[in-house]
């Protein structure tokens, strides 16, 4: 829901309110006063017009949408708009009358129809007109990949990775998978390993995950060749410590943490695992898709056991800065940033996605909109794109993206009931490719071509 259609709605009220021809009128000259709708009819209201199921379809399909509302008769129209305006690429073929309350549009959605909330409009036969403010959404197809149980990442090639079946044979394990941008599902080798979990993957095409089912488990960073991928396995930090990672940028540097305690470290290839600074009275620290191309970090610590705040550094050797709060009580995260230095992440109370942007003199922070019950903010591409999820109920989650400018889209589903999150957005050369999960799919695809 788009924030300039907030403010016209509030104009709408205000004008209202302040409008004028406030003041009392002057009395009558006479108390007999002519009826001017004596011997006439009553005027008739326009419908009204309150809900659509579905509520919301993907590009390129035709199907019947059921309009509810009241008021209708025989001869009513629908038709889908935008800013006032009937969008051709959503084309209503034919509308079918059921009663007074309900109607039936027959809708083709076009391949390239804007990815928005529409409004419903209905004209009825004596040419009365109700509409319903965004009450139909138009979504981008889901793309499922085959031989995964979770997708964690997608890079600026569209390629994506993940993990795949649990085997059995090795206590159950996860086994790592990389998918080409054709969705080709490739195994990733795990050398005296038994099971791993990619949880991030570069421009470059290498991979960064956990290895587990050795002696003992470690991080692993596989590398493509042409023909395949060599694993390499990450020594241990100096203090013989293991970090949890999850973070890799496009010069193959590393963020780590360790888990319940108040230690971040940076790795490359040239120095191995260094530590970085935490701020003053940290007791736990996590850093999770928070390094960007320019070495610049983001995490979420907690001072003294307290909720946790986002921090920032400008690099791993920087002093970490407090980012603003947003108006929340619980726990505020981050979860991605880019090479503008835009931060994106979450608030507990309320649960709301979150954004913070460089101001040159420090950071702004906002909620991005949402439907008014739960969202969070999963990653950020460079083009200031931002995955996530919303809530369109309150029975569960749904992937949604962000535009560069803060516009909600629905990302599509696959049935009716599904739930999901888009956990990962990158820029490519044919457009946008978000990355996350679907319940009946697993592993998804969003592709937004330019």
């Amino acid at each position: 829901m788009s924030a300039g259609r907030d403010f016209v709605r509030f104009g709408c009220v205000a004008l209202m309110l302040i409008g004028t021809g406030c003041s009392e009128p002057a009395a009558p000259r006479s108390t007999v006063v002519a009826n001017p709708l004596a011997g006439k009819a009553p005027p008739t209201s326009g419908p009204t017009v309150t809900s659509t199921l579905p509520s919301e379809a993907n590009r390129d399909t035709t199907l019947d949408v059921q309009i509810t509302g009241s008021g209708f008769d025989s001869g009513s129209r629908a038709s889908f708009e935008r800013n006032g305006v009937v969008d051709a690429r959503v084309r209503v073929n034919s509308t079918r009358f059921v009663k007074s309350t309900s109607i039936v549009a027959n809708v083709t959605i076009a391949a390239d129809a804007a990815l928005d909330f529409y409004d419903v409009a209905v004209v009825t036969g004596n040419g009365k007109k109700g509409m319903g403010t965004e009450l139909f959404a138009v979504t981008v197809r889901p793309n499922g990949l085959l031989g995964g149980d979770r997708l964690t990442a997608v890079n600026s090639l569209g390629e994506a990775v993940g993990w795949g079946p649990r085997s059995a044979a090795c206590n159950d394990l996860s086994t790592p998978m990389f998918w080409r941008a054709d969705g080709t599902p490739v195994p990733l080798p795990l050398g005296t390993f038994c099971g791993g979990t990619p949880n991030a993957i570069n421009a470059s095409g290498v991979i960064l995950g956990a290895l587990f089912g050795g002696a003992p488990n470690a991080n692993g960073l596989w590398t493509p060749t042409g023909s395949g991928f060599v694993l390499q396995e990450i020594a241990p930090a100096p203090d013989g410590y293991r970090p949890i990672t999850s973070s890799l940028n496009d010069a193959g540097e590393i963020v780590g943490w360790a888990q319940r305690a108040a230690r971040l470290y940076w790795w490359s290839s040239s120095t191995g695992w260094l530590p970085m600074q935490v701020p003053v009275g940290a007791t736990a620290c996590f850093a999770s898709h928070a390094i960007n191309n320019l070495g610049a970090i983001a995490a979420k610590c907690s001072i003294a056991g307290g909720p946790y705040d986002g921090y920032y550094w400008a690099d791993h050797n920087a002093i970490p800065i407090l980012l603003p709060r947003p108006a929340a009580t619980g726990d505020v995260g981050v979860s991605g940033i880019n090479d503008a230095g835009v931060i994106v992440g979450g608030s507990a109370s309320p649960t709301r996605a979150v954004m913070w942007t460089p101001t040159g003199s420090g950071y702004a922070v906002s909620f991005l909109p949402d439907l008014g019950i739960q969202s969070g903010a999963s990653g950020i591409a460079e083009d200031g794109s931002v995955s996530g999820s919303v809530w369109k109920t309150a029975s569960g989650p749904r992937p949604a993206l962000w535009s560069p400018s803060g516009q909600l889209t629905m990302l599509g589903l696959n049935k009716n009931g599904d739930s999901g999150d888009a956990v990962s957005v990158a820029v490519t050369p044919t457009g946008i490719v978000v990355g996350g999960m679907l319940s009946s799919l697993g592993p998804t695809l969003w592709k937004i071509a330019r």
